[in-house]
């Protein structure tokens, strides 16, 4: 008996010791990092070939998608032309939400773990001669140098190669208006990429309790979605309902008016960034057991969701309703474009702040050099990147003031 009793506790104690400690593949985990790359070899391969396939895949859904469900509203109809205007609200607002309950499933399912760190004399078409049912775009007389293109020679029969349509010659025209928007939200989304990352890094130097429960550091940019979720509605079907009486627009305000409203709420986040690090900061140097709490970092991640809330609509409907009419879901993806640029100048800003900083300094030493929050001078950086992102939105109302929208006949 006494033998069956050890031989049955020698069968258990495995099992048992399974299932509080399962088997790891640790394959794919980088190696503890010295002075080389923690991505290697293989890793670096299966690392950066995943990126690649995340990019190509998101990118071709986020640039057809908006333009795919804007083409379902006929935006010669007065109501479905308002229709329009908050579909592009409730596309956002689907985002973040979607966004929003990815976290918390996340969150659920790993509850149990620990927590980790014209003229008239220009070619154009007929419309009885036309089989297209696209509105014909009216001459302006910006760059005038192209409606040379619509200008069809003596004796000559119309042809591709031969001219070109007053229609054509002004979606060349939109385009090209377009670019300085673009580079005009460049900036903003360079602030957004830093506070997608030194707020997070500020956030494990400060307090992360909430009553009794504790807030990951890495959780602090649901912040600006869930300000999203609530304002986007209230937005949609209060405050556009009742500016449209005033300025009888469809949107309420234009495209471009919204997205400058973005651009003046980007630069405020930064200032108050700065100021909610400054008082971090001097907290920590003086009580490095009593740091100022995690949720300060919500008055400048609120005022950034806000500022993402009027200037992704904004643009997203403005690249639709004026960019030419088979080239729709390319204008759309230039939000993406913007966005990516931001992220590149992010790092290309972190690196030349430094440089230069580190000159002029007494000690030596960058802004952001190191890891150690305490030591450098990040609101110095984040006041650097307010008053960049004002004198941005100045550079922005001149091309705004400048940019003529397409007229449709």
């Amino acid at each position: 008996m006494a033998e069956r009793l050890e031989r049955r506790k020698s069968l258990k104690e495995p099992l048992v010791e399974k299932s509080q400690s399962p088997p790891k593949n640790d394959s794919l985990l980088p190696k503890p990092c010295g002075k080389s790359s923690c991505v290697e070899n293989g890793v670096a391969v299966y690392f950066y070939a995943s990126l690649s396939l995340l990019a190509l895949g998101v990118g071709g859904v986020r640039g057809a998608l908006p333009a795919l469900g804007a083409d379902q509203f006929d935006a010669k109809d007065p109501k479905e032309a308002k229709g329009l205007a908050s579909y592009f609200n409730w596309l956002l607002l689907s985002s973040v939400v979607g966004g929003s309950v990815g976290v918390i499933v996340v969150a659920i399912k790993n509850g149990g773990l620990s927590h980790p760190e014209s003229p008239s004399e220009l070619y154009e078409i007929n419309e009885k001669d036309s089989d297209s049912t696209a509105a014909k775009i009216a001459h302006t007389e910006q760059f005038r140098w192209l409606d040379k293109a619509a200008i069809l020679p003596p004796n000559t029969q119309p042809s591709p190669w031969k001219v070109c349509t007053v229609t054509q010659v002004e979606e060349v025209k939109v385009l090209t208006r377009m670019m300085p928007i673009i580079a005009s939200t460049i900036i903003l989304n360079t602030c957004m990429a830093q506070l997608q990352t030194f707020s997070v890094q500020q956030g494990y130097r400060m307090d992360p309790r909430l009553g009794s429960f504790q807030v990951p550091a890495a959780s602090i940019p649901v912040i600006p979605l869930l300000f999203m979720i609530v304002l986007i509605p209230i937005y949609d079907r209060l405050f556009v309902p009742f500016i449209r009486k005033f300025t009888k627009h469809p949107s309420g305000v234009t495209q471009l008016q919204r997205v400058g409203v973005g651009l003046v709420l980007s630069a405020l986040s930064m200032a108050v960034a700065g100021i909610v690090e400054v008082k971090r900061k001097k907290q920590s140097l003086r009580s490095p057991l009593s740091p100022i709490s995690l949720f300060w970092l919500a008055f400048q991640y609120g005022i950034f969701g806000i500022a993402d809330m009027f200037t992704l609509v904004g643009l997203l409907e403005f690249y639709y309703k004026e960019a030419p009419v088979g080239m729709k879901s390319l204008s759309t993806s230039f939000v993406w474009i913007s966005q990516s640029f931001g992220y590149f100048l992010s790092s290309v800003f972190v690196d030349a702040i430094n440089s230069v900083t580190k000159r002029v300094a007494p000690s030596r030493q960058g802004w952001l050099h190191g890891q150690d929050l305490d030591r450098n001078n990040l609101n110095l950086f984040y006041w650097f990147l307010a008053v960049l992102s004002g004198l941005n939105f100045f550079n922005y109302l001149f091309w705004a003031m400048w940019y003529k929208y397409k007229n449709e006949r």
